[in-house]
């Protein structure tokens, strides 16, 4: 039987490799190159959904909003694994620019009709934590080359 616990603290939520609460200037290099790897994972998964989606239905509908949904997914997909690649910080702003790009289509077109006052205020809720979160990846960015140099293990 597979533990997902462990596997869950040792790749994701592990104190001395990924201090997800550690302020920017105190973490090494290794704990932000680990985090700016899950952010790219955690980014570009959903994107590359949505881009394939939205580019079948670009293609089936001939419907230019959909092309350019596609476009933009496709956009961030490839500026989330340059983020975790180069850490520029120009490219992370870039990304920073997905959960406002979302937050400004519910303003646009509506939430989903089905959900009620409470799921939307939860869904902008996460939205806003989303765009919170991607402040601290800028900052990583900006401070990696300050950062201290990766642990080496005893």
């Amino acid at each position: 039987m597979v533990i997902w616990e462990k596997y869950v603290k040792k790749y994701v939520w592990d104190e001395r490799s990924t201090p997800f609460l550690v302020s920017v200037k105190n973490l090494n290099q290794a704990q932000a190159r680990k985090e700016l790897f899950l952010f790219a994972i955690f980014l570009a998964t959903p994107f590359a959904l949505l881009s394939a989606a939205a580019g079948t239905l670009a293609l089936q509908n001939r419907d230019f909003g959909y092309a350019i949904i596609t476009f933009f997914a496709i956009s961030i997909v490839t500026a989330a694994g340059y983020t975790n690649h180069a850490k520029k910080r120009n490219v992370a702003i870039y990304c920073g620019t997905a959960p406002l790009a979302l937050l400004g289509y519910f303003i646009l077109n509506g939430f989903p009709p089905k959900l009620h006052l409470v799921d939307h205020a939860i869904m902008i809720t996460m939205i806003l934590c989303w765009l919170r979160y991607t402040f601290r990846v800028i900052s990583i960015t900006g401070a990696y080359s300050r950062l201290s140099p990766d642990e080496t293990p005893s």
